[in-house]
């Protein structure tokens, strides 16, 4: 078994950088999100547009909301709304803007006044 560096094994005083923490967090939401909505828009789009459903001899029984199929209105665009209204919450009250500065680098704060 090869044995790694004492540099690369996390010990007890290890802390993720928060960065990598929020980014993690953002992600897991993000995916879970796009499963949330895939299925909702497969499963009803599935369910109210069923092939049997729509072979109707009379068109008028046909159900319509917005002047739309009822599946095309439950199945993709109250997802494609409520995703969107979502996703605006996500960017601007979710999402954490944090400093990507690296502790090493000196700041700019920290150079002479004439930039040298």
């Amino acid at each position: 078994m090869i044995a790694m560096p004492e540099q690369f094994v996390a010990g007890d005083d290890y802390e993720p950088d928060p960065v990598f923490v929020h980014s993690l967090r953002e992600t897991v939401v993000i995916i879970s999100l796009f499963l949330f909505f895939m299925f909702w828009t497969v499963c009803v789009s599935f369910y109210l547009g069923h092939e049997s459903t729509y072979v109707q001899a009379n068109v008028e029984e046909l159900a319509l909301v917005w002047g739309m199929p009822s599946w095309v209105f439950y199945g993709v665009f109250l997802p494609w709304l409520v995703v969107n209204l979502v996703s605006v919450w996500f960017c601007f009250g979710f999402m954490k803007d944090d400093e990507l500065d690296d502790p090493d680098q000196p700041s700019d704060e920290s150079l002479p006044e004439d930039g040298r």
